[in-house]
């Protein structure tokens, strides 16, 4: 059996400070392919990722022909469903013959729906793929029907079938470490000043948030529920990261990687007794840590921290049920800057309910709370179920942006708020980050933090973005 793995690309016209340049290791891919290395034993297993800027339409259909694979899959989020049903249109084209299969997180918020509208997709996974990739491939390879395997959208009889959503992987240890020898890791290139050292790689410690913020659907893929590999575990990876890959940064993906303090802590004694000299990075919530957390964190190589912040006013903070107020905010700020930690914070602007006030709320705070990086971004409702209807019945719609699949979720006005005139926006979101950037403290701050030509290069191209920032209106 040939396999490919594909991840489908951004189709973005205009991104602002974000780049299409900018990718990350598609992790969960390389999950995939280590199951179906172990399970299915194939002859290989190619990938393709159009995050990469090599890849191209045109080599991709040449290597469809090329090597005939048996298995393709394609790796669909939100954004990037609408280019994942061109490419399907375009592996059946080629090889008809093919069990063309397709997961992400669309497929798990959206269960069937690329069955719907692609009659070229056999096949949707939905929700964990780990342990559902056996059973299928037993039973297409057995010719066992379909219908006994959970966890899986397929076409019978030209009708969609959406069977039982699979339980939960109790033991995120018994799944195999992502096979990332078939990727182009040194290809993948990370934001601005995201960096210390390179080569920096990926890691994911954990599965889901315990947390319900309003605007992340979290809650739905993973059932409001975290669980977590044991520290030896992701000790042991982290080992591999760096003897076998020369890793010498490590990001951790994880929606909240503190969420289980004990977890954490046993992991950096780990970190210091072994003495693996790796730094690392992590994203984290404000009411998971505190200094005493960070000194241990920062002894074991911690070195950058970033917080979901999204808001300097309270009001808006509680309607997006973050559960934390500013106060806690300033503390957690202060505690990683006293352990030596560098600060990031993101932040949402025209969250429904937001108004001049609040925005200006917002930005007042982001000045005060001096972080070592900022990122703003406009609200998203099309990247989840839970305010996307709210959105439509309550708000004027950007028509042009709301159905366009060639714009940047990060910087387009998706809908209008009586209370925040779309001008004010606009001006607030071209000056926000630049300002606070060219601001001569922020300008010393990063020329203290640079400690090597990869970093000094990284910040060159951060600012020179800086002043091609702008707002996309769908059109």
């Amino acid at each position: 059996m040939k396999v490919l793995l594909i991840v489908s690309h951004h189709r973005i016209l205009n991104y602002g400070y974000i780049s299409s340049e900018d990718s990350d290791y598609p992790l969960g891919l390389g999950y995939v392919a280590a199951v179906i290395e172990k399970s299915l034993k194939p002859e290989f297993i190619d990938i393709v990722d159009f995050q990469l800027t090599s890849q191209t339409i045109e080599s991709f259909k040449d290597q469809l022909k090329r090597k005939q694979y048996d298995l393709v899959g394609i790796s669909v989020a939100t954004p990037t469903y609408r280019p994942g049903l061109n490419l399907s249109k375009i592996v059946k084209e080629t090889l008809p013959h093919s069990l063309l299969v397709v997961g992400g997180p669309f497929t798990g918020m959206n269960p069937g729906q690329m069955l719907e509208i692609c009659p070229e997709v056999d096949v949707e996974f939905i929700g964990e793929s780990e342990e559902t990739i056996p059973e299928l491939f037993d039973a297409v390879l057995n010719r066992k029907p379909l219908s006994g395997v959970e966890g899986i959208a397929y076409r019978e009889d030209a009708e969609v079938r959406i069977n039982p959503r699979r339980a939960f992987i109790k033991d995120l240890d018994s799944i195999p470490y992502p096979k990332r020898d078939i990727f182009k890791l040194y290809e993948y290139v990370s934001l601005p000043g995201q960096f210390f050292k390179l080569p920096i790689l990926a890691m994911i410690t954990s599965r889901g948030c315990p947390f319900r913020c309003n605007f992340c659907e979290d809650y739905i893929l993973w059932g409001g529920r975290c669980r977590f590999r044991s520290a030896e575990n992701v000790y042991a990876e982290m080992e591999e990261l760096v003897k076998r890959y020369k890793a010498r940064e490590i990001k951790f993906f994880d929606d909240t990687f503190t969420a289980s303090r004990r977890r954490t802590v046993e992991l950096c004694e780990l970190l210091i007794r072994r003495k693996l000299n790796i730094i690392w990075r992590i994203c984290t919530r404000i009411d998971t840590v505190d200094e005493e957390l960070f000194s241990l964190m920062y002894r074991a190589g911690l070195r950058s921290v970033n917080f979901g912040i999204e808001s300097g006013s309270d009001r808006i903070l509680k309607a997006m049920n973050k559960g934390f107020t500013k106060e806690q905010v300033r503390r957690a700020v202060s505690a990683a800057r006293k352990a030596g930690l560098e600060t990031k914070g993101s932040f949402m602007l025209n969250y429904p309910g937001d108004t001049k006030e609040t925005t200006l709320e917002t930005l007042a705070f982001v000045d005060e709370l001096q972080l070592d990086f900022v990122g703003y971004n406009l609200f998203n409702p099309l990247m989840g179920r839970q305010l996307k209807d709210y959105v439509e019945k309550n708000y004027r719609i950007n028509e042009k942006a709301w159905n366009n699949p060639d714009v940047s979720p990060v910087n387009t006005i998706f809908f209008y708020q009586d209370s925040l005139p779309e001008e004010f926006l606009t001006a607030v979101y071209k000056k926000a980050m630049r300002n606070y950037y060219l601001k001569p403290r922020s300008v010393l701050r990063t020329i203290k933090r640079i400690r090597n030509l990869d970093m000094a290069k990284s910040y060159f191209k951060g600012f020179k973005r800086l002043f091609g920032l702008g707002l996309s209106r769908g059109s």
